[in-house]
């Protein structure tokens, strides 16, 4: 499997771009697939021999194994994220048209006044939402509030921003992990 990788010295992250013709259990597959060749590439555990279950909320874990990950996928890509050390969340969206109402729904007042007066609405809604999206998912307590009470643009945990345009598609992808690392992050 050919894949990208985004770095920092406790944290590998990991992309493959699929094409948009892939459905759902295809991208989910291609996010497992991407995880076993980075957990052997970089932790040469064979992840064939490892057993993952499921938390209370359904994030999935090693059982026998102390490599902690989070994978994604949306059309179009997926995306997992690995570490000895930190336990962290992975988020990644295709940008599309935002929905107005999903928007005030799930961001906080200042991130819809920043929206608002972005240059890039679609990109900056999407900003947010993987911010959110990888904090819930690092946390696996599932979401235990509400996402419009959830600072994206002030969260520390927030490590990893990473961007990435591919024939046409624009892909954003978010990283949330227990500790600042060094995976540059893009202000916005």
């Amino acid at each position: 499997m050919n894949y990208q990788i985004i770095r920092d010295d406790d944290i590998v992250a990991a992309y493959v771009l699929l094409g948009q013709e892939h459905c759902y259990s295809h991208e989910h597959e291609q996010a497992y697939e991407l995880l076993r060749n980075v957990v052997w590439d970089f932790y040469k555990e064979n992840t064939e021999k490892l057993h993952i279950e499921k938390g209370i909320h359904g994030k999935p874990f090693f059982v026998d194994s102390g490599v902690q990950f989070n994978i994604s996928h949306c059309k179009g890509m997926a995306a997992c994220a690995v570490s000895k050390i930190f336990c962290l969340g992975i988020d990644v969206e295709n940008v599309r048209p935002y929905r107005e109402n999903v928007a005030k729904r799930v961001m906080t007042g200042l991130e819809l006044q920043k929206l608002e007066q972005a240059e890039d609405k679609d990109e900056f809604f999407f900003r947010v939402w993987t911010a959110k999206e990888s904090l819930v998912k690092m946390s696996g307590d599932g979401i235990i509030r509400e996402l419009n009470q959830m600072d994206s643009l002030e969260n520390r945990l927030i490590v990893g921003r990473h961007e990435v345009v591919h024939d046409k598609e624009h892909f954003l992808i978010s990283i949330a992990a227990e500790k600042k690392i060094n995976i540059p992050v893009d202000i916005y």
